[in-house]
């Protein structure tokens, strides 16, 4: 009997016990839910702001299409030295060079997003291994082209430097004259075999980078946390779209124009000639196409300004909903859209009056249109990093990047 009134005892205990702890718990995640979840109204707040429809806008209207444009334009260069390596016909030898010519302009146009997967699988250089002061392109493939190396299948190459790697390799391949050019690949069928392994090398490389914007960093971009900052959700991001162009445009300035124009800025932020004129320091002296590919990235950088939802409109927004100056804001928005204009006619005015290649020009040094280029693009540069940042206090990180 004793027993059992005992055993009666230690049960009512052991009910009451377990309803206090699930009381306990109950009141934890009503807390955990009450302190951390977003509510819907919360989520509305934060996809209404003009940070977040910026950073859409770019993410939908530029980053998405540029990424998978560069996707379809790598296979097509994939599929065109295939083709050719099949007869090797001299027109399809011009098709391949019109399709590198086509590849690298959709590279040219997602410089401007050197972040993301590109930057974070730390790649850029699989795509282009440029600036290549030294020649390593040429000094990588010399044993390959030759045949006394012969490590030249798709997985050993892509193993291989980062020099015989990406657009650069291939611009050597089917545009540099050492390597002997349409009729070099009759006589030697291992140069197709190099040609089309790295190819479809750089091929699965812009696969890869498109399906990674097409799902995990769209999402995230699109889904921004919540963070227990000054700074809207979104901010982030648009920081990192603003200081992606700023790193292109640094690089255009002073990788395109003023390394093989000789010029060069001091300590003082002044202008000087180093004297060093060298047109095989342009981006693509080889298919003489430099010019194009400058255009390529500043059109890029001009839609992101002037598209809707741009960073013209966000100029114009945050003059509406905080204590901005409004007439330095004007100011400032009216001296970038001035640039940009100034910039592309003069762009065209190289194309359009000299008769000469830009290589060309920088050969004859006859550099003063390309001097007065860089002087804008200098300015362009100064006036987004400072002005513009500087009024809508937001922040610069430098970017080491060193691809297009």
């Amino acid at each position: 009997m004793l027993l059992r009134i005992k055993f009666a005892h230690y049960r009512r205990l052991a009910i009451l016990l377990t309803f206090l702890f699930f009381t306990a718990c109950t009141a934890i995640n009503e807390l955990d839910l009450s302190k951390y979840s977003l509510s819907s109204s919360d989520e509305i707040n934060i996809k209404d702001t003009p940070e977040y429809h910026l950073v859409e806008s770019v993410l939908v209207g530029e980053i998405l299409p540029s990424h998978n444009q560069l996707d379809i334009d790598l296979n097509n260069l994939k599929d065109k030295a295939e083709r050719f390596c099949l007869q090797t016909h001299s027109e399809d030898f011009k098709r391949l060079k019109q399709a590198w010519i086509d590849a690298m302009h959709s590279w040219s146009s997602v410089g401007v997003f050197n972040y993301g997967p590109i930057d974070d699988l730390n790649i850029a250089w699989k795509f282009q291994f440029w600036p290549d002061p030294l020649n390593y392109v040429h000094r990588k493939f010399k044993s390959r082209l030759s045949g006394k190396n012969l490590a030249i299948t798709e997985e050993e190459l892509a193993k291989s430097s980062v020099a015989i790697q990406g657009l650069s390799a291939i611009e050597y391949l089917i545009f540099d004259t050492k390597v002997g050019g349409f009729n070099a690949y009759h006589a030697a069928s291992h140069k197709c075999k190099i040609l089309m392994a790295t190819a479809s090398n750089l091929a699965k490389e812009g696969r890869s980078i498109a399906h990674a914007w097409n799902t995990s960093y769209k999402n995230t971009w699109l889904n921004p946390r919540v963070e227990n900052s000054s700074q809207a959700p979104a901010t982030h991001y648009l920081e990192t779209i603003l200081n992606g162009m700023l790193t292109n445009l640094s690089l255009l300035k002073d990788r395109k124009l003023g390394t093989p124009l000789g010029l060069k800025q001091n300590d003082q932020n002044q202008l000087t000639k180093t004297g060093k004129v060298n047109a095989k320091r342009l981006e693509s002296w080889r298919s003489e196409t430099s010019l194009m590919h400058i255009k390529s990235n500043l059109m890029a950088m001009e839609k992101l300004y002037f598209m809707p939802k741009g960073f013209s409109w966000y100029l114009a927004q945050k003059v509406k909903n905080t204590p901005v100056d409004q007439k330095q804001s004007e100011m400032i928005d009216a001296k970038i859209k001035e640039l940009f204009i100034k910039i592309f006619e003069q762009i065209y005015s190289i194309q359009d009056s000299h008769k000469k290649s830009v290589e060309d020009l920088v050969k004859t040094h006859e550099t003063k249109v390309l001097e007065a280029l860089y002087s804008n693009v200098n300015a362009l540069f100064d006036v987004l990093r400072f002005d513009y940042m500087n009024i809508l206090g937001l922040h610069y990180r430098f970017n080491a990047h060193d691809g297009d």
